[in-house]
């Protein structure tokens, strides 16, 4: 009876939506009752289901029939979705909280004002994403700054926007990761910000792009954090700033999308003037409406040194970011200048054994997070090697014998727990560079290959906008560093691995 019910409401929701993503064939499905249109196949002819269909031509779609029926119902599948936000001028969709608004029948005028959204307008940021934004109005008073569109109106951490700041000449699109607002921007006059101009805002082919009345599409030009212009990133790959912001998004959201819910937040309340404001985007089939970050709840263990323990940022490192900015919980056992190697007091050997190895059978964290240590190289430390056949008796006095020594005790006491070896962004001028990348690129493969709890998270060798200006020196990330690579790098993979 479930079959034939749910070949009887695919049918009917195929029929409401025009059938636009896997094409209305009549074809008799499996047992004569799972067929698109629910045609009996008692004549042995044996077709592909509706939902079979669909994860065939959309091989991303992981999701269970019954929950692919409740996509469906949702509107969740259809090829495009459009969303009105503001039309006419008079019109909202979502419910005013804060300030005051007017309508000349032709102008929303916002004063002050904070309107929630009656739904969220998800918008995907995957590779293969395609959407625009298209805000017609004219910003007042003031030196004309505001956050528009934002993803969280009561929340700074994790909130994704678009804004504009004639003072700065800027429109942005940003998010906030560990309190900080990373800003990617587009240059455009301040004269034009004050006055009734109209703007899109596109993302296509994994690229960002914004367009003035229909002129020509614009690429970022720098990165602020905070506006703080002087300290501006001068962006000369857009395309890598692009995934950047996306990196940022999708740890603050655990997925390749984020929703718009409101005109402006409770910290950014708007005053502008809009005629409409309107949102097109490809598929969101993919989509989850999560209660809480996938790390919520989740136990995560960090072992290092100066790096992981915040050393250029009051003892505040990614560490601490990411459990705020998830819901996680975290352990950190980090001591400054100390290096892998064993078994002194000191060295992430004797840390572990002493202060994480017992407690790893009973808090089965999800994730052990291990530093690189840049100490083992500075401190002339030997690198041994890793030898793929064996998997015990390591040589803790070696960088390579402690870190497998680490992995395998942590695979004994706790088979569950995923182990994220990171390494550390380094200026070119830290003089035990070429060593450290030489290890990186050789022994910590061969010990990555081996074992399969083990994924690295390359901060080393990581392609980026050249954001080591914001490093303390050449090996300390400063709080805005955690924030813009070491955090979402962690997050990303964390997720990721949960999912695979």
């Amino acid at each position: 009876m479930k079959k034939v019910l749910s070949a009887i409401v695919s049918a009917v929701l195929m029929a409401a939506v025009g059938c636009a993503f896997v094409g209305c064939s009549s074809q008799p499905g499996k047992d004569g009752v799972d067929g698109i249109n629910g045609i009996d196949g008692s004549d042995g002819k044996n077709g592909a289901s509706a939902y079979e269909l669909f994860v065939e031509s959309h091989p991303g779609y992981d999701k269970s029939e019954e929950e692919w029926l409740n996509d469906l119902a949702a509107g969740r599948l259809a090829d495009k979705n459009e969303y009105n936000i503001v039309s006419y001028g008079r019109n909202y969709n979502g419910t005013l909280t804060s300030g005051t608004a007017s309508s000349d029948g032709s102008t929303l005028s916002l004063d002050a004002a904070v309107v929630k959204l009656n739904n969220d307008v998800i918008v995907p940021i995957g590779s293969n994403a395609e959407w625009e934004i298209n805000i017609g109005g004219v910003l007042s008073n003031g030196d004309a700054s505001a956050e528009i569109l934002t993803s969280l109106d009561k929340s700074v951490n994790g909130r994704v926007y678009f804004g504009v700041y004639a003072g700065n000449n800027i429109a942005y699109l940003g998010v906030n990761v560990g309190g900080i607002y990373f800003n990617y921007c587009w240059n455009v006059q301040g004269s034009v910000i004050k006055s009734a101009h109209d703007y899109t805002v596109k993302y296509k082919d994994g690229t960002y792009t914004l367009s003035v009345d229909g002129g020509s599409a614009i690429r970022f030009s720098k990165i602020n954090q905070n506006q703080d212009i002087n300290g501006a990133l001068t962006v000369s790959d857009a395309k890598v700033a692009s995934a950047e912001l996306n990196d940022k998004i999708r740890a603050a959201n655990g997925q390749d999308y984020f929703a718009i819910t409101a005109i402006g937040a409770d910290t950014h309340k708007v005053s502008c003037k809009l005629k409409y404001v309107d949102v097109k985007t490809s598929s969101i089939y993919t989509y989850e409406n999560m209660s809480h970050h996938p790390l919520y709840g989740k136990t995560v263990y960090h072992l290092g040194s100066s790096i992981s323990r915040g050393y250029a940022n009051g003892g505040v490192s990614f560490a601490d970011q990411i459990s705020a900015l998830t819901g996680s919980s975290f352990v950190k056992e980090a001591v400054d200048g100390t290096p892998l190697v064993g078994p002194a007091t000191n060295s992430y050997v004797g840390r572990f054994d002493s202060n994480l190895k017992n407690n790893l059978s009973t808090d089965k964290p999800a994730f052990l997070v291990l530093q690189l240590s840049t100490n083992d190289f500075s401190q002339g430390k030997q690198v041994g090697t890793a030898l793929a056949d064996v998997t015990s008796g390591f040589d803790t006095t070696t960088v390579s014998g402690a870190i497998e020594y680490i992995v395998s005790e942590t695979k004994r006491y706790s088979p569950d727990t995923k182990v994220l070896i990171y390494t550390c962004a380094i200026k070119d001028s830290w003089a035990w560079r070429a060593n450290y990348g030489q290890f990186v690129n050789l022994q910590l493969k061969t010990i990555a290959n081996k074992w399969d709890n083990v994924t690295v998270v390359d901060l080393f060798n990581a392609k980026t906008i050249n954001s080591l200006s914001w490093m303390s020196d050449d090996i300390h990330p400063t709080g805005h560093e955690y924030a813009n690579h070491f955090t979402p790098a962690m997050i990303n993979t964390m997720v990721g691995l949960l999912k695979a």
